[in-house]
């Protein structure tokens, strides 16, 4: 079944407001999120913690990133090492999904994650679990403050 003139121009009409209320709505969630982040603080927690007392590969995330609105970069890389490279990519995918919503189309490229990388990242993360949480001096370097 064809459409009207008239229906495929109120769909595209509608799809542009999305944008625009999309296109501010997200910078000003961020930012004001941000923004709390930095004048109270983290109100994360971490449930395996609580549950175990053992520390999983997030655990100092929230710290982490109170300490880099704070421009502490030193603080932030101690409460969770891992916690600035995979924020990177992610940041990446957000931010190209963002502009892809927004602009209608790709505006930068996406980097295809293999599997032998991703495998890789899967050991290496279940690794420093599992160092983290042993309690000898180098290893306790990697449990948050």
């Amino acid at each position: 079944m064809r459409k009207s003139p008239t229906d495929l121009y109120s769909a595209i009409k509608d799809r542009l407001w999305f944008r625009i209320i999309f296109a501010a709505a997200v910078p000003l969630l961020i930012f004001s999120s941000l923004f709390y982040l930095y004048r109270n603080g983290s109100p994360l927690f971490c449930p395996f913690y609580k549950m175990t007392g053992l520390y999983c590969q997030g655990c100092g995330s929230g710290r982490a990133l109170y300490s880099l609105v704070h421009f502490r970069l030193l603080e932030s890389l101690h409460n969770n090492i891992l916690f600035i490279p995979l924020a990177i990519m992610i940041i990446w995918y957000v931010i190209k999904r963002y502009l892809h919503i927004v602009c209608g189309k790709d505006m930068l490229p996406f980097f295809p994650i293999r599997r032998g990388f991703l495998m890789t990242l899967i050991i290496f993360m279940i690794l420093y679990t599992v160092l983290r949480n042993i309690k000898v001096y180098p290893f306790t370097l990697l449990a948050p403050l």
